[in-house]
Parts: C-alpha cells; sequence; structure tokens
C-alpha cells in the first residue's frame, strides 16, 4: 500500500502564492502611506503660507478622553458652507483655518491638520508597518525555498516519494 506524504495540502505554488500576496500588500501598505502622508503634509505647508484665512466654527466632534479625537469645523466662504472632521481636540468654539482659493473645499487648521487628516493611511505608523509585513513574507519566502533547496518536507519541491506501509499501517524505516 503506497501514500503520498506531500507536506503542502494542495497546488506546490499555494505557500510561494501567498508568501507573495503577502510581501505585495506590505509594500502596497508602505507606499500608499508614503504617498497619503508626503502629499498631506506638502498641501499643509503649501496651505500654511498660501492659504486665506477664515474663521471656522466648532460644530462638535468626539470627547476630549477619546484616543483618535476629531473635531468637526464648519466655515463660510463664497456664500457656500463647507463642514468636515478633521484629527485633533480644539478647546475653544472658533478656529482659524487656510483655506485654498482654488478649491474652498481643501484647508488646513492653525493645528496643523487638513482636510485630509482622517483619511485612514494618513499616519506614519503605516510605513514601517508595510515594511514589517512584506519582511515576513520574504523571510518565509526564503526559508521555503531553502527548504525545497534541501529536500526536506515542508517545502514547495513537488510531491514527496510515496512511502511504503506494511500490512499494519506501519513505516517499516526506523526514524
Amino acid at each position: 500500500m503506497a501514500v503520498s506524504m506531500s507536506a503542502d495540502a494542495g497546488h506546490r505554488w499555494f505557500w510561494p502564492m501567498i508568501n507573495a500576496v503577502v510581501m505585495v500588500g506590505g509594500l502596497s501598505l508602505f507606499l500608499t502611506t508614503a504617498i497619503v502622508k508626503f502629499g498631506d503634509e506638502a498641501k499643509r505647508e503649501r496651505l500654511q503660507a498660501e492659504g486665506m484665512p477664515v474663521l471656522a466654527t466648532v460644530v462638535g466632534g468626539t470627547p476630549e478622553t477619546q484616543v483618535n479625537k476629531a473635531t468637526e469645523i464648519s466655515y463660510e466662504l463664497g456664500g457656500r458652507t463647507y463642514t468636515r472632521m478633521i484629527s485633533g481636540f480644539f478647546p475653544t468654539k472658533t478656529v482659524m483655518v487656510f483655506v485654498d482659493a482654488k478649491d474652498p473645499s481643501a484647508f488646513v487648521a492653525e493645528n496643523g491638520r487638513t482636510d485630509q487628516s482622517r483619511h485612514p493611511f494618513n499616519t506614519w505608523a503605516g510605513m514601517p508597518w508595510g515594511i514589517a509585513v512584506a519582511t515576513v513574507g520574504l523571510l518565509f519566502f526564503r526559508k521555503r525555498r531553502k527548504l525545497a533547496k534541501a529536500g526536506r518536507p515542508g517545502a514547495s519541491a513537488g510531491p514527496a516519494k510515496p512511502i511504503r506501509l506494511d500490512k499494519r499501517g506501519k513505516s517499516p524505516r526506523k526514524g
């Protein structure tokens, strides 16, 4: 009786594909975070230098004790009212914002937060996490590759050799 003892359940490319997805996901997280964060920083610097100062009213927001503090502000420009949630807490009822003359919905508040400050990728933490995830995918890929070269089980070197079992279902090998 011959039984195949393959280490991989399924296709031999299953784990390399999973590792590739993890690496690409980590790199995507890193690049997306970098693009959003550096774009937001550039917008902040530009609007602080060139923006039109407008007095905004604090409409509401999350409680001051909440970890992810957010404030809803509202300002009027050109007969139109703009209301947005931004990160940070303002203890006063009014706040100065610097508005883009070409796009009045784009602004930077006096605390340096822009209208994009609540974007999920607008945090510096995404970049090291992206590198960490990509590194994990790379390390697992390299480990499986080394195992495949050594011919050890647990690698994607193809199907394992069948093991002959005796009548009781035991392997005649001792080790």
